[in-house]
């Protein structure tokens, strides 16, 4: 067999290999299985033979828009935009949050006054210490115009993304509390007001994390100090982790969460 050819075959043992898990499935710990190494391999190896580049493909085209391209043989596939189901057996992440910044005392956008001409802020914007959501603090001597305040960004996992948060018709401070994890905010837009009022964004407790997990048990080990905690709740829908108690300066946090 030619080198190209070995390395061909190799190639195909890992893609096979990577579908196994892509399909949420775990191959039998050998040891306990009974099968020695030289056997599955010689297993994996006969399979290869009778399995096509147009066979794989095929099982490739499971979700989403995946696409398949190029050639065992040639040692170039490609796959592009694989949609996973579930979790990837036996695979999980530890997610480390050093020196975090106080949730009380820390601004994303210090108060800035709103004039009636404001539609937009795009300046002095400074971006969260980790992905996490943000706390948008209206206050203003008159009655502000009810909208939505919305936040413009990139979130935990890299999506541009928006976020609408509801302001109401009065005169007191507002408090609106988001969801997003924002790694980075671009701009927070006003409402069309009447009068001008004070707005300051502020950083939350909830942290982004990497991946969205199917279930919140997805989660399974939280430490602070390393000193592990009960102390949180898990959103499925925004891949966030609320701390629910006040995050001071310096907390450090451990987040462990299944792939």
């Amino acid at each position: 067999m030619s080198t190209r050819n070995t390395t061909g075959l190799r190639l195909a043992v890992l893609v096979t290999l990577a579908l196994v898990l892509l399909a949420g499935l775990t191959l039998p710990v050998l040891a306990e299985s009974g099968i020695s190494r030289q056997s599955f391999e010689w297993i994996v190896a006969k399979m290869l033979t009778v399995q096509s580049d147009t066979d794989l493909k095929a099982d490739l085209a499971v979700g989403g828009d995946a696409a398949v391209s190029g050639d065992i043989s040639a040692d170039d596939l490609t796959i592009n935009d694989v949609t996973i189901s579930g979790n990837i057996g036996t695979r999980a992440l530890v997610l480390r949050l050093q020196d975090v910044a106080d949730d009380t005392a820390t601004n994303v956008l210090a108060a800035t006054a709103v004039a009636t001409t404001t539609s937009s802020i795009t300046t002095n914007i400074t971006n969260p210490d980790y992905p996490r959501n943000v706390v948008v603090t209206l206050s203003s001597t008159a009655q502000r115009a009810a909208g939505n305040i919305t936040i413009t960004g990139v979130d935990a996992r890299g999506t541009a993304t928006t976020e609408l948060l509801a302001m109401t018709a009065i005169t007191a401070t507002q408090i609106l509390t988001g969801n997003v994890p924002w790694a980075g905010i671009t701009s927070v837009a006003i409402p069309t007001q009447t009068g001008a009022f004070t707005i300051s964004v502020g950083l939350g407790e909830k942290f982004g994390l990497p991946l969205l997990p199917v279930a919140s048990g997805d989660v399974f080990k939280v430490t602070k100090t390393n000193v592990p905690t009960t102390a949180y709740t898990v959103n499925t829908t925004y891949g966030t982790v609320d701390m629910t108690a006040d995050v001071s300066a310096n907390d450090d946090f451990g987040i462990w969460v299944k792939q």
